[in-house]
């Protein structure tokens, strides 16, 4: 693991240049049995001194190579780093490393994703351990990929204590559950604002045959991340091995015991809180947020069918994200009123507060946002904040943070627990929450609340006239 003194120097030797490029869209994963020797003997020249060209065909084997082809280039690059290469070269390595492991800012997190879950199941199946599966909008070795994503390489991956431990403990693997919408603001004097929009993400716990011992909705802070992971660690270990028979009661049986630890922790909570423990201690935990909803542009309730919501109330649900695309969606969505909020903001906040060593951040974490150069977009030009300004932009992150994945845990969290402790048979009507396709299929209608089937997730509601041909929407081959 690259130490914090040397990844402080490389700052003084970039700047705050930007982080490596675009990504081309890398191999599945490593193939099946060993590479070649002559392959061996190619990678005994350091990646530093390949030009463009051999980097590239370089970048193809070792990402054939699985890990252990990451690990080779992260060598080169700490040895590049440590001989004081150019500038040039250490971003042309960063971006090497991102193909290499299949994750935008791989150079910090040296985590290996692979990106078809054969190949994953197989190196489960090899190494012994269980699989971590994230699900997002977009491709995770893209900068534009949904923003709770994005967060999750900020927060979670670049942390290096938690990505040493998730590269120990899982084999790493990435989906995508639909590209991720994205909206250009274009100023018309040659400056553009380029945002993703609406979409949600998780991460799967699965054994290593594929199948799926818990789910982690939504974005948390590193502390809680770990544990929630760590709850289901040992399951997961062990499921591989079992019959589905006995791996769907073992997991219905984890998640039973799940719902009572959960609601035992929520009402401790409660009382920390100011709640009365008589009070506290007959309350259920929280429900999911559509419960007795209603929105004045829908007229009606809401309940779990298979149909989109507004993106508006949608994004509610996810702090974090919201702050970013609250502004966009309402401008989008202009004459619809929330009867409602998702969440009650105060009440969340008086809980999150209690957890707030759960949201801390690595410094890392914060070199990491350095780089990537935040605006002050308060004066006519933009221009870099200050280091105070990230600073308090850190604050404030750590702070959502410790709300969003206090607020993910008892209420998304407490749903899919609940769900898979009676999904020892599918009911008639749902997906079979015992495999991962159902279960994934369930938490995007049911949590999430952008199922596959809303192709619009949830930006066109819109009852005003535009007075633009077909509302603006323009489709590849031709018309609406």
């Amino acid at each position: 693991m690259q130490t914090l003194a040397s990844f402080l120097g490389l700052l003084g030797l970039v700047g705050l240049a930007g982080l490596s490029g675009g990504c081309a869209v890398p191999m599945a994963g490593p193939a099946s049995g060993t590479a070649k020797d002559v392959d061996a003997v190619a990678l005994e020249v350091s990646s530093a001194k390949l030009d463009d060209a051999a980097l590239a065909a370089r970048v193809s084997l070792l990402r054939a190579r699985g890990p252990e082809g990451l690990s080779r280039i992260l060598a080169d690059y700490d040895s590049a780093l440590a001989g004081g290469a150019e500038q040039a070269k250490i971003l042309q390595l960063r971006s090497a490393i991102d193909q290499v492991a299949a994750q935008r800012d791989a150079w910090l997190s040296r985590l290996y994703w692979y990106t078809d879950l054969e190949s994953a199941e197989a190196a489960a199946k090899s190494s012994g351990k269980p699989i971590l599966s994230l699900r997002l909008l977009g491709r995770l070795d893209e900068e534009l990929s949904c923003a709770n994503s994005r967060l999750f390489r900020l927060a979670l991956y670049a942390d290096p204590a938690l990505s040493k431990w998730l590269a120990e403990s899982y084999v790493l693997h990435w989906s995508s559950e639909r590209p991720v919408p994205k909206l250009t603001v274009d100023y018309g004097d040659g400056r553009t604002l380029e945002r993703t929009v609406t979409g949600n993400s998780l991460h799967f716990v699965l054994d290593s045959r594929g199948r799926p011992v818990d789910a982690i909705p939504g974005l948390y802070g590193p502390g809680a991340f770990r544990r929630a992971l760590e709850a289901s660690l040992a399951v997961a270990r062990s499921s591989g091995g079992l019959s589905d028979e006995a791996q769907h009661l073992a997991i219905a049986a984890y998640h039973e015991k799940a719902v009572t630890t959960l609601t035992e922790a929520w009402h401790k909570d409660l009382v920390s809180a100011g709640l009365e423990k008589k009070q506290a201690d007959a309350a259920p935990l929280p429900p999911l947020p559509t419960e007795g909803t209603s929105l004045v542009a829908f007229g009606g309730p809401l309940g779990f069918q298979p149909v989109g919501l507004p993106a508006l109330y949608v994004g509610e649900m996810t702090m974090t994200k919201a702050k970013v695309e609250r502004p966009v969606v309402q401008a989008w969505q202009p004459r619809l009123q929330l009867t409602k909020e998702p969440f009650d903001l105060v009440r969340w906040s008086q809980i999150g507060i209690l957890h707030l060593a759960d949201g801390r951040v690595s410094s890392e974490t914060k070199t990491l946002a350095s780089l990537q150069r935040p605006l002050d977009f308060h004066g006519a030009k933009a221009s870099p904040i200050d280091p105070s300004a990230i600073d308090a932009r850190i604050a404030g992150l750590e702070r959502t943070l410790a709300d969003e994945g206090t607020r993910n845990e008892y209420v998304f969290h407490g749903a899919i627990h609940d769900a898979m402790a009676h999904a020892v048979a599918p009911s008639e009507g749902m997906p079979d929450l015992r495999t991962f396709a159902g279960l994934d299929e369930w938490i995007y209608v049911a949590v999430f609340l952008t199922p596959a089937s809303d192709k619009w997730l949830g930006l066109a509601s819109v009852d005003a006239f535009t007075g633009i041909t077909d509302d603006g929407l323009h489709v590849a081959g031709g018309k609406p």
